[in-house]
C-alpha cells in the first residue's frame, strides 16, 4: 500500500541529536541519585545536578517540536486524511514499539511478583483501566496527571497528543512571515510557561508550550535570525548556565532551554562538538530506548541488589552496586534500541512506504525526541 510522501530529506544535525543523550541521563540521574546518595554518603555534594534533572523532559519537548517542524514544515499546504494518518503512523512506528516492550516488561515483573509474593500491588497503579489507557496512550489525558505502570511514559502520552495537533499548528505558525512574531512568542512562551508548571495542569502546560516554542524556534532557524551571532560560545556558555543553574531556577530554566536548542542547530562551536561527535550521537540515538526503559531497571536492580545490603560494605563494594545500577540502565536501553526499536521502526514504515521514497534512509526518526 503507497500514500503520497509527505516529507523531504533532510540533512540531521548531529548536536541535536547528541544533546538528546544529556537529557535522558539528566532524567536517569533525577530518579537515581538518591539511591546513590544511600550508598554513597556525601554525593549529594556532586549531584545537585540531578535535582531538576525532571527538566530533561522539558529539553525533549522543545527538541520535539524543533525536529518535527525541520522535517514536516511543508508537508501539510492541506491537512487530508491520506497525510494526517501517515504522519500519525510514522509518529507510532517512532514511539509506539519501545513503549509496549517497556510495558512487557513490567508485566512480567508484575507477574513475578505475584508468584513470588514479594510485595503488595498497588492495583490503581496496575490495573486493567491503567493498562488500557497506557496503550492507547492516553494516560496522562487526566487533571491532576495520574501515574501508572512505566512511569516515565507519561511522557509519550503527552507527545502523542502534540503529534495529533502537529498538522494544524504547523500550518498555524507558518502563517506568519516576520520574524518579529516567532520571538515574540517565543517570549510569551518561555516566560509563561513556568508560572503554570507546578498547577495540576502542568503537564498539558508543558508540552502545550514547550512543543510550541520548538516549532517556532524553527521558523526562526529557516529565516536565518540571528545567523551570524557567535552561537558556538553562546551555545557552550548556556548548556553550563543550564547544568549550574537548573537547580536554583526549576522550571524557570526553560527560557535558557530553549536558547540552547536554537544555539546547537548551528553546529558550532565547543559544545555542538562534543554533541555532534560519534559517541554521542550514538547515546543521542538510543536516549528513547534508554528513557523508556530506566524506570524498569532501577526496579530491577533495587530487588538483586538492594541498597540496603550493601549500606556497611566497604566504599568498592558501594561503588560497584552503582555501577551495576548504570550499567543495567544503559544495557537495558542498547537492547532495546537494537532489538525492538529500530527492527519494528522500519519494519512499520514499510508497511505504508510512501511511492518515490525510501523512509529508511529519512535521518528525521534520529532526531525525534520521545
Amino acid at each position: 500500500m503507497t500514500f503520497p510522501s509527505i516529507k523531504k530529506n533532510r540533512p540531521e544535525i548531529d548536536s541535536l541529536t547528541g544533546i538528546r543523550a544529556f537529557a535522558s541521563w539528566w532524567v536517569v540521574l533525577y530518579h537515581l541519585h538518591g539511591s546513590i546518595a544511600k550508598l554513597i554518603p556525601g554525593s549529594e555534594r556532586v549531584l545537585w545536578i540531578a535535582h531538576h534533572g525532571d527538566m530533561g523532559v522539558d529539553l525533549f519537548f522543545v527538541l520535539s517540536g524543533f525536529v518535527l517542524a525541520y522535517n514536516y514544515h511543508d508537508a501539510f499546504p492541506q491537512v487530508t486524511g491520506t497525510s494526517y494518518f501517515r504522519f500519525l503512523w510514522l509518529r507510532l512506528a517512532r514511539i509506539y514499539p519501545v513503549h509496549c516492550a517497556g510495558l512487557a516488561v513490567w508485566g512480567m515483573f508484575l507477574i513475578a511478583n505475584l508468584v513470588l509474593k514479594h510485595s503488595e500491588v498497588s492495583q490503581q497503579f496496575f490495573g486493567a483501566r491503567a493498562l488500557l489507557a497506557q496503550l492507547l496512550l492516553v494516560q496522562s489525558w487526566s487533571v491532576p496527571m495520574v501515574m501508572s505502570w512505566n512511569y516515565p511514559a507519561w511522557s509519550i502520552s503527552m507527545e502523542w497528543l502534540a503529534y495529533l495537533a502537529f498538522p494544524f499548528l504547523i500550518r498555524f505558525v507558518a502563517k506568519s512571515t516576520s520574524v518579529a512574531a516567532p520571538l515574540f512568542g517565543l517570549a510569551v512562551l518561555g516566560l509563561g510557561a513556568p508560572l503554570l508548571m507546578t498547577t495540576p495542569a502542568g503537564h498539558f502546560v508543558r508540552i502545550g508550550t514547550e512543543f510550541t516554542a520548538g516549532c517556532l524556534l524553527y521558523l526562526l532557524y529557516s529565516r536565518g535570525c540571528g545567523v551570524r551571532l557567535p552561537w558556538g560560545w553562546i551555545s557552550s556558555l548556556v548548556f553550563l548556565f543550564v547544568v549550574v543553574a537548573a537547580t536554583q531556577l526549576g522550571g524557570w530554566i526553560l527560557p535558557f532551554l530553549i536558547i540552547l536548542v536554537y544555539s546547537l542547530t548551528f553546529n558550532r562551536g565547543p559544545a555542538a562538538t562534543i554533541c555532534g561527535s560519534r559517541p554521542c550521537v550514538y547515546l543521542g540515538r538510543i536516549s528513547y530506548s534508554v528513557y523508556i526503559m530506566h524506570a524498569a531497571a532501577i526496579t530491577a536492580c533495587h530487588v538483586l541488589l538492594p541498597l540496603a545490603r550493601f549500606q556497611e560494605s566497604s566504599f568498592f563494594v558501594r561503588s560497584s552496586v552503582i555501577e551495576a545500577y548504570i550499567l543495567t540502565i544503559a544495557l537495558s536501553g542498547v537492547l532495546a534500541y537494537h532489538l525492538v526499536e529500530e527492527p519494528c521502526r522500519r519494519r512499520m514504515r514499510k508497511w505504508f512506504r510512501p511511492s518515490g521514497t525510501n523512509l529508511t534512509t529519512q535521518p528525521e526518526s534520529s532526531l525525534v525526541a520521545q
